[in-house]
């Protein structure tokens, strides 16, 4: 199979030089030239005749990230963003009081709030903590977790651990397998935001016990905004449905609690 890195495909080769930045990726031009045949086709024929086109469209999407993940395409589904699918799980999932989460204390803000508001269930949220990346690096920056920082804070009430795979600001790679391994031996269910590194990493989430896995299609994957891949293991609980949580999410009175250090200020990144 040949890479074809042309500007015809990749047309802002013309004027710059691409360096991937967590953010959002220039859009491969394939991918624009269909999506612009999509929007022509229900421009011109509405919903009815449109369904004929996109419907096909969103299976291939379906089975061309069960390839890239080494799954079944019944496991893949689109959504919008990373952040959907882990609200789904987590106002789907039946936590019951005195449950438990562990989450990394300088997770993006789209892996904490989901969680954290679990706690109006009586599920108690645990952080892991943060370790310098290097011994002459401030330890108020993002750096690094350890396999025993995060296996300390796992009890038998433990039923989740959410983790991204690749931290924003540090870059930071966590080790799926052997947190998996972990979590089978557990049994905890394993959930990922794979955002920072799919299209440029192996992730096998079967293989590798993952019970939940969700990215963005517009960094690594050079895809329209938008678009997003969430997969689900066929032993995990399918009761995260859309809008789960929704009216409680939205409920005015709810004060939702910062994140203990916000992450969102990039000039933390090392």
């Amino acid at each position: 199979m040949t890479f074809v890195k042309s500007e015809t495909r990749f047309p802002s080769k013309a004027h710059s030089i691409y360096l991937a930045h967590c953010g959002i990726s220039p859009l491969y031009a394939p991918a624009a030239k269909r999506a612009s045949e999509l929007l022509t086709e229900q421009s011109l024929h509405g919903g009815g005749h449109f369904m004929d086109f996109y419907t096909p469209e969103l299976d291939g999407f379906k089975e061309q990230m069960a390839l890239l993940l080494q799954t079944s395409a019944d496991n893949i589904a689109a959504v919008r963003n990373t952040s959907e699918a882990l609200s789904m799980v987590a106002n789907g999932y039946p936590f019951q009081p005195g449950d438990e989460i562990i989450t990394f204390t300088h997770e993006y803000p789209a892996d904490y709030y989901p969680w954290v508001i679990q706690e109006l269930k009586g599920v108690s949220l645990k952080l892991i903590p943060n370790r310098p990346a290097r011994s002459d690096i401030d330890p108020g920056l993002v750096g690094w977790f350890s396999m025993d920082d995060l296996e300390a804070l796992i009890t038998p009430r433990t039923r989740i651990i959410a983790l991204s795979h690749v931290q924003f600001t540090s870059g930071f790679a966590a080790d799926l397998q052997a947190i998996g391994a972990l979590c089978r031996e557990r049994g905890i269910d394993f959930i990922v935001d794979a955002a920072q590194s799919l299209g440029s990493m192996p992730v096998y989430p079967e293989e590798w016990n993952i019970s939940a896995l969700a990215s963005a299609g517009w960094k690594w994957l050079l895809g329209p905004i938008g678009v997003g891949v969430f997969y689900t293991s066929p032993a995990f609980p399918r009761q995260a449905g859309p809008g789960a949580g929704r009216r409680r999410n939205h409920d005015p009175g709810i004060r939702l609690p910062r994140p203990p250090v916000d992450a969102t200020h990039h000039g933390q990144a090392v």
